[in-house]
């Protein structure tokens, strides 16, 4: 079980034509929100297709953002926002430029997810200065 960590991939689409790494993202949190298997999350309304098409494919230009990919399948992201207007996040505007936001798939090993993703976040940091 190897956890790979990289930028979000826009050429793969999913079958409603979002990217496949943000349509994964989409697919385990909306059903979390379901579930309530993330009761701590602000956050209680989906991620919609016109959300990721409108405001996180720009923002990549911005923001760092990673995903964490498992067998094929995102079961993570990080993204640190310095554009904090580049999400739907009702909360948006009490963010500071340079906060980060992470999800993790729930039905995986959160910890070891969010291990990696937080390394690899800290080494583009360091590499962009």
């Amino acid at each position: 079980m190897e956890i790979k960590v990289r930028k979000p991939d826009l050429e793969r689409l999913s079958s409603d034509g979002v990217p496949k790494d943000f349509a994964d993202v989409r697919d385990y949190f909306n059903q979390s929100l379901k579930e309530n298997s993330l009761p701590w999350i602000p956050r209680k309304t989906p991620i919609t297709n016109e959300e990721i098409m409108k405001k996180w494919i720009p923002s990549l230009e911005k923001n760092i953002s990673l995903v964490a990919e498992l067998e094929g399948n995102i079961v993570g992201s990080l993204t640190v926002f310095y554009d904090i207007n580049s999400t739907s996040y009702e909360h948006a505007n009490k963010r500071d430029s340079g906060e980060f936001n992470s999800t993790t798939n729930p039905r995986q090993d959160c910890v070891l997810i969010m291990k990696h993703l937080i390394k690899e976040t800290v080494a583009e940091l360091k590499k962009q200065n």
